[in-house]
């Protein structure tokens, strides 16, 4: 390499390092969204052992039918809850997985744009691990927004079971 051909290999790698800066800032926010995720589905759980124990407790001790049928109907929700919740923590795990594979292939992809100095032909397997990155970034992030835009079901189900409360507590 000589002092003409540095500035152009420089500016080949800032592209593959721009990429791993923004997968980078994607991931970190997708970590912590499935921490929430993973946090809220403990709760879930926790909430469903309270409320069966609340159950089979009541059971023994004469709880009414419209409490039982209460409690039964928590249950469901919490049930259904965690299911919706598991399926949006597999979609942020693998969307941050495509992201981490995205830095892997920009690594690589700046190695063999640096090799490219001594073997010409490796400029050929760097624009495919570009290529390959990109793309699976963009699957990661086709996934996050999949996720998100099932971020606010918790909150459909919430308002569909109390709906369903209110009119077994009106019957009663």
């Amino acid at each position: 390499m000589n002092y003409e051909t540095a500035p152009a290999v420089i500016g080949q790698l800032v592209a593959p390092v721009v990429m791993i800066s923004a997968c980078g800032l994607l991931s970190l926010a997708l970590y912590n969204r499935l921490a929430v995720v993973v946090s809220r589905m403990r709760s879930f759980h926790h909430e469903q052992l309270t409320t069966h124990r609340q159950l089979g407790n009541g059971s023994d001790r004469g709880t009414s039918n419209k409490d039982q049928a209460i409690l039964r109907e928590r249950l469901q929700t919490l049930e259904l809850q965690v299911k919706r919740l598991m399926d949006r923590a597999r979609l942020l795990r693998a969307s941050v997985m495509c992201l981490l594979g995205t830095v892997a292939m920009m690594l690589l992809c700046s190695l063999a744009i640096g090799m490219s100095l001594v073997h010409n032909q490796t400029i050929t397997a760097a624009l495919a691990l570009f290529v390959v990155g990109v793309l699976t970034m963009l699957v990661g992030v086709v996934l996050a927004m999949i996720e998100l835009s099932r971020s606010l079901e918790p909150v459909d189900l919430e308002q569909d079971s109390l709906e369903r409360l209110q009119n077994l507590l009106r019957q009663a």
